[in-house]
């Protein structure tokens, strides 16, 4: 499922026309992590990053996951949470999805990383 997802955030970079850095730029993430992303050497991802990735693909997070059909991104805007930085280690995220789509996406993180 890794190299499903991988590969699906990468054709969805490309399908935004969207170089490396510049997809990472948007993402929020760093360019040489998004690149080990994008090359498998990062198995394991934390939540936030993969929601990360999907609002730079413009999508919702569960739909990042949903493999058998191929969105295209949107052309809205995706509102992004306000993030406040508590401490150098701790970010707190203010997040208005439902209590669904999030016990959703820590399920499909969750079989992600199995």
């Amino acid at each position: 499922m890794a190299t499903r997802l991988r590969l699906r955030v990468k054709n969805l970079r490309l399908g935004l026309n969207l170089t490396q850095e510049a997809f990472a730029h948007r993402a929020g993430i760093r360019y040489k992590y998004y690149q080990a992303i994008e090359a498998g050497r990062k198995k394991n991802m934390r939540l936030f990053t993969l929601q990360k990735l999907a609002w730079a693909c413009r999508l919702e997070l569960w739909r990042l996951f949903k493999f058998d059909s191929e969105p295209k991104p949107t052309k809205r805007r995706v509102r992004l949470p306000k993030v406040n930085s508590a401490s150098a280690n701790r970010v707190v995220v203010q997040q208005r999805a439902s209590k669904a789509k999030a016990e959703l996406a820590k399920r499909l993180a969750r079989q992600l990383l199995d």
